[in-house]
């Protein structure tokens, strides 16, 4: 992850908790800049004097199907162990998923996948190679949520480890802290997880407070499916909560520009099948759509398995 984003530092970040929280630290520890955002639908916003240099850029949270393109995500994107192999050789697809061997077929693979938010994979990565991390709050005492329990509702690590799939997120914990070399951040992380903290009222406490004034927040995940007004400037309220974020866990703010050109898709969600891995493979295409971003997002042989979302050419 380091040796790519040294070499290519603007990146593309995800609207929501885990993609603001990614985006901050890339920009303080490895002084990246970000040129654009995503929903993980149907709108990638890119500044408007970048936007048709897109495919250089790193899409972070996303998964983007091109090889060319570098991403740092960690969403299940293999569909067997040859096509986990095929993607590990690229060297530009950076996930924890990739790095372990978790893909969509047999059943149970799907079942042990990684099931924390990128910027945690971020920060075990950058404890791995050797950054200090210290200028990250995680605790202060003049409010009332912990910046820890922001990170920990991104992609909602905490309420997943102690309550949903508990013995998959100790696997992936242990995992986590050997690979930052017990970082100290990681291990505040698992330390916190697992002190007997109320998942549900830590949960409930970010949502309420992401979702009402002034944020207005319009996914429980801090997720913006707009973030543009009218005329193309970043709404008042998107920029509040990005300041908001970056002040909570003590990191300067996004250093962001106006003038966003919006590259508009089709976000699609189908069963998937053997054949239509065969035609994904040859083509590149699912049903005969271009596929840039894909994820599946259940195990093999349940109900719209396979998300994709087809626009760019």
């Amino acid at each position: 992850m380091i040796k790519a984003l040294r070499s290519n530092k603007k990146i593309i970040i995800n609207s929501d908790i885990d993609g603001v929280l990614s985006g901050l630290i890339l920009q303080e520890y490895l002084d990246c800049e970000v040129v654009g955002f995503c929903n993980s639908d149907n709108k990638l916003w890119i500044l408007e004097d970048e936007i048709s240099d897109y495919r250089q850029f790193v899409f972070i949270d996303m998964f983007v199907n091109n090889k060319n393109i570098t991403c740092i995500d960690q969403h299940i994107v293999s569909f067997n162990e040859s096509h986990n192999e095929e993607l590990s050789s690229y060297g530009n697809k950076i996930n924890p998923n990739i790095i372990r061997g978790r893909y969509f077929v047999p059943n149970n693979s799907y079942y042990s996948k990684y099931p924390f938010g990128t910027v945690h994979f971020i920060i075990a990565d950058l404890e791995r190679n050797n950054f200090d991390l210290k200028n990250i709050s995680l605790f202060r005492n003049d409010i009332e949520l912990n910046p820890i329990e922001y990170f920990l509702r991104a992609d909602d690590a905490l309420l997943t480890s102690v309550i949903k799939y508990k013995d998959n997120a100790l696997d992936w914990w242990k995992w986590l802290k050997e690979y930052s070399l017990n970082g100290t951040v990681t291990t505040q992380f698992m330390n916190y997880v697992y002190s007997g903290v109320d998942p549900h009222l830590s949960k409930k406490g970010v949502e309420n407070h992401l979702m009402g004034y002034p944020f207005y927040c319009k996914k429980p995940d801090g997720g913006f499916f707009e973030i543009l007004d009218a005329h193309c400037k970043i709404l008042p309220n998107f920029k509040l909560y990005l300041d908001f974020i970056a002040d909570k866990i003590n990191l300067p703010p996004l250093r962001i520009k106006e003038n966003f050109k919006i590259l508009q898709g089709t976000p699609k969600r189908i069963n998937f099948t053997h054949a239509d891995f065969e035609e994904f493979k040859n083509l590149s295409t699912v049903s005969g759509k271009k596929v840039f971003s894909y994820a599946f997002v259940k195990s093999y042989g349940k109900e719209n398995s396979f998300s994709f979302t087809y626009f760019l050419k």
